[in-house]
């Protein structure tokens, strides 16, 4: 469950019928142990069930956030939240920068994952689990 206005991840059970915040508690922009941490406009977001991981684009701090499923630690895992500093830049982990990224798609198999760097309109890939960004695609209108 995304509750981008509310910048929470949370998980729902339909058999059990429960809804717990597995991350975050206020707008901002913190690593950090379940509610410790803070997001700032949740978007896109994939699971990676053999690490236990989801992946979240905290759009407006320009990261892609890394969330353990069975801990609820946070930490940043590629990107930089520098306002200014958005213009995109392939780079490891912490290095590249996207500028309010708002999509993810996971090929496990390939180990990589694609991002829609959406203000930079370009689409990125990055190998996993180094988090190594490059460029993909550009769609210029």
């Amino acid at each position: 469950m995304n509750d981008s206005m509310n910048d929470r991840k949370g998980g729902i059970s339909s058999r059990q019928c429960w809804i717990t915040t597995l991350a975050g508690s206020t707008q901002g922009n913190q690593d950090g142990l379940g509610k410790d941490a803070h997001f700032h406009h949740t978007a896109g977001m994939v699971v990676d069930e053999d690490n236990a991981m989801l992946y979240v684009c905290d759009s407006s701090n320009n990261v892609i956030r890394q969330v353990s499923t069975r801990t609820g630690d946070v930490k940043a895992f590629a990107g930089n939240p520098d306002p200014r500093d958005v213009e995109w830049k392939d780079g490891k982990g912490l290095e590249a920068r996207f500028y309010h990224p708002q999509g993810l798609y996971l090929d496990a198999k390939q180990n990589r994952m694609f991002v829609a760097d959406t203000d930079n309109h370009v689409i990125r890939e990055m190998s996993m689990p180094d988090g190594e960004t490059c460029f993909l695609n550009s769609f210029e209108v």
